[in-house]
């Protein structure tokens, strides 16, 4: 499984430009890192008063639908164009 450091280190490496400052990685990385945070908050919430059985299949519904938002940012970003680097 890979961690959220290895994810942050493939984000700075693909999408941060080269020519990005050192405040500009720093406050990416605490975005980067923020968002990581929310989503755990989301799916603790979206299972919390379930039971086990229905807490597998909350927790799977939960992934999906984030998986889903998270293709349709990263189909949008794409859809802007290429980055300088």
């Amino acid at each position: 499984m890979k961690t959220i450091e290895e994810e942050w280190k493939n984000f700075r490496r693909t999408i941060i430009p080269l020519t990005a400052s050192n405040v500009q990685v720093v406050e990416m990385k605490k975005a980067f890192y923020g968002g990581a945070g929310v989503a755990m908050v989301i799916i603790m919430e979206s299972t919390k008063d379930y039971n086990q059985e229905v807490n597998r299949k909350a927790i799977t519904n939960t992934f999906v639908e984030m998986m889903k938002e998270l293709n349709d940012f990263a189909e949008d970003m794409i859809n802007e164009g290429p980055r300088s680097n």
